[in-house]
């Protein structure tokens, strides 16, 4: 609404200031309204504007739709088969999760780097986990005994962001990784170079996310967007606002139409990718918002 961009606009020109020194004109200033807002309360509230995507966003939107109802087909389906279980399997089926996740412990540990990790996650076929550090490295370690198997080398700066593609192993881009370095690197397995780039985040990159399709990536940054970048084409796709702070976490839900993103303003908002709109706003925390899922 009206409030929240006002108050990422003053955010903005803070961060502006702090980094070139003052703003003649603009610094001194008590309110900063946008263009054609008005002075009256209620009718701001209502205020809605757009800004006109690319034809490429468009034919993006439309293969969410299609992928999305056809992912919601195969879940219903799915739910609808376990409604009609009877009681005695579907219990049977509850105490062996039960008694599986009872049975979980340690099995090792490893110092990953001098400096902190920032993230770390299975790969797909749980042989193997990759951190990031904040040195900028990551690594590939093998599972159970923690061995390093490869070093990626490409981000100068701390790794936080790292996501694997939903069929890595088959796929020429295998995982993608965000630093504080303001980059997004996409990475084969089998190279210690990046074999892609995605530029245009203005702060650290914290968090990525693979859509489902594993056609789309989702970032996270710390200069108030999140954004929908093209792996193919290497290509942004959407720089979207609405968060008055830094962007912290992004996640895609499992049908692929929709998108979650939290920050450091406390909020939470679930977006449409099939229409680009903020359909859900989630309030009740009372400070930052470091992770979602």
């Amino acid at each position: 609404d009206a409030g929240d961009r006002r108050g990422r606009l003053r955010y903005v020109l803070s961060k502006m200031v702090m980094e070139r020194g003052s703003l003649a004109g603009l610094a001194g200033k008590e309110d900063v309204r946008m263009e054609g807002e008005s002075d009256g309360g209620d009718d701001d509230d209502e205020e809605e504007f757009y800004t006109e995507g690319s034809e490429e966003l468009r034919q993006s939107r439309r293969r969410i739709a299609v992928f999305s109802l056809q992912r919601a087909r195969e879940r219903l389906g799915r739910e609808q088969r376990e409604c009609s279980e009877d009681l005695a399997s579907l219990r049977k089926r509850r105490l062996a999760l039960a008694q599986l996740l009872g049975s979980y412990g340690v099995c090792g540990s490893q110092v990953g780097d001098a400096r902190p990790l920032g993230r770390a996650l299975f790969t797909p076929d749980a042989k193997s986990i990759l951190t990031g550090a904040w040195s900028g490295s990551i690594k590939l370690w093998s599972v159970p005994d923690f061995q390093p198997q490869r070093t990626f080398r490409g981000h100068t700066d701390r790794v936080s962001g790292l996501s694997f593609h939903p069929q890595a192993g088959s796929v020429s881009v295998d995982f993608a990784s965000g630093g504080a370095d303001n980059n997004i690197f996409l990475w084969s397995l089998e190279n210690e170079t990046p074999v892609g780039r995605l530029l245009g985040h203005q702060g650290r990159v914290v968090h990525v996310d693979h859509h489902p399709s594993g056609d789309y990536l989702g970032s996270a940054s710390y200069d108030g967007s999140w954004r929908l970048w093209d792996i193919a084409a290497q290509k942004e796709l959407l720089l979207q606002e609405g968060h008055s702070r830094e962007v912290f976490a992004l996640r895609f839900q499992k049908d692929g139409a929709l998108v979650a993103t939290a920050g450091l303003d406390g909020i939470g908002r679930v977006w449409d990718l099939r229409s680009g709109r903020s359909i859900m706003e989630l309030t009740g925390h009372a400070k930052e918002i470091f992770g979602l899922d």
